[in-house]
């Protein structure tokens, strides 16, 4: 008798294995199309704001490293980058390099403008394969605040993809 409830058990156990797996298919699949659509939206959104703001892109290590670029476009041109790193919150500016000078420090996040950072989530992130990794998007008022993706399996400091915050339109 155990011999059978142990069979029915394990026949049970592998036919909803499958079930889910079939809809968790179905899922990633939905979410892929939700993601490209929501991404999209906030891009069409985004056309409609001040092409003057600014950004902050910051990085944090799991043991207290820190680093903070700040990108200042003015009239759709990038014009400023400032660079601040030090350990937990006790940020340190390296450099501020202005239009004339731009990408000629190597650390901080390279300037870039928010449409290209929508460009770089749809073409770097949203790419990644569902079944290996989790894909997080998050907008604040409308506008992309994060497109990350982070390996199934990892444990630190896994998450790669694109990050900012303290969107200021002006």
């Amino acid at each position: 008798m155990k011999l059978v409830n142990l069979f029915f058990l394990t026949l049970l156990i592998f036919t909803g294995c499958s079930q889910s797996k079939i809809s968790t298919q179905k899922e990633k699949k939905q979410a892929i199309i939700f993601d490209n659509l929501i991404l999209q939206q906030s891009y069409e959104y985004l056309q409609t704001l001040p092409k003057s703001y600014s950004y902050t892109n910051a990085t944090y290590s799991y043991i207290g490293h820190s680093g903070q670029t700040t990108v200042t476009v003015k009239d759709d041109v990038i014009v400023k980058r400032e660079f601040k790193e030090g350990m937990f919150n006790d940020l340190k500016t390296i450099y501020i390099e202005n239009k004339k000078d731009l990408n000629k420090n190597k650390k901080g996040f390279p300037p870039k403008k928010l449409e290209a950072l929508y460009a770089q989530c749809d073409k770097e992130v949203l790419t990644k394969d569902k079944n290996e990794n989790k894909i997080y998007l998050t907008f604040e008022k409308r506008v992309l605040k994060s497109c990350i993706y982070v390996p199934i399996n990892c444990a630190d400091d896994c998450s790669k993809g694109i990050y900012f915050s303290n969107v200021t339109f002006n």
